[in-house]
């Protein structure tokens, strides 16, 4: 078993659940962040029925100095970061037209800018290791706006743009840096994009050589 640590940010019960199990099976250390201290202690027990040891702290990914704090703690505690989920978003079904700007920038704090706030935290134990791979779980609203899902689309866009700019940043190092573009709703018994199969991606680009080509990888 290879150890390490898989940080996720904006644990749930879908992907995020599943890659924790996934790289846990490699015998990763999980570290879960999220919003709902008994949601995360609930994945923590499942996680250490299947033998993987994991730890949370409780943290919205909205409050950067909050997250952050988090972060900082997990950091202490398992030591230097071998991957980074980050699968947090506010989801809403809502007309952009509908909507108010202030709602728009709560959203985008979540959606895209907690991402960079996780990054920036993780980032000085990767360089200093050269290795480590970040990984922003997206979907096609970044590519192709729809209209009902008007801050998402925008959160989505920017999650991207912010990935391509990370990664443009590092193309001189060995961290990987991806964007999964999502095509479709997730479900259990998806053939194509349940969270397991999502999560033995994500494994699969983690244990993988890095490709500077992209960062976009399309489910």
């Amino acid at each position: 078993m290879p150890g390490g640590t898989l940080i996720v940010a904006g644990a749930g019960p879908g992907i995020s659940l599943a890659a924790a199990r996934r790289f846990g099976a490699e015998g990763l250390t999980i570290a879960l962040v999220g919003r709902r201290e008994e949601a995360l202690a609930g994945y923590q027990r499942e996680l250490a029925d299947a033998g993987i040891k994991a730890i949370f702290r409780v943290a919205d990914c909205a409050f950067a100095s909050q997250f952050d704090a988090a972060l900082q703690e997990i950091l202490s505690e398992v030591g230097p970061p071998d991957a980074l989920l980050y699968n947090a978003a506010n989801i809403k079904w809502k007309n952009l037209l509908d909507d108010t700007a202030d709602a728009l920038v709560a959203d985008f704090a979540v959606n895209v800018a907690g991402a960079l706030t996780a990054v920036r935290a993780v980032l000085p134990a990767m360089r200093a290791k050269n290795k480590g791979t970040l990984l922003f779980t997206g979907s096609t609203f970044g590519e192709n706006p729809v209209a009902s899902f008007g801050s998402l689309s925008i959160g989505k866009a920017g999650l991207r743009s912010l990935g391509h700019s990370v990664a443009q940043s590092l193309s001189d190092t060995a961290i990987k840096v991806h964007y999964l573009s999502i095509g479709g709703r997730v479900t259990a018994d998806d053939p194509q994009r349940s969270p397991r199969l999502i999560a033995e991606r994500c494994w699969q680009l983690h244990a993988g050589s890095k490709d500077s080509a992209t960062t976009d990888i399309v489910i």
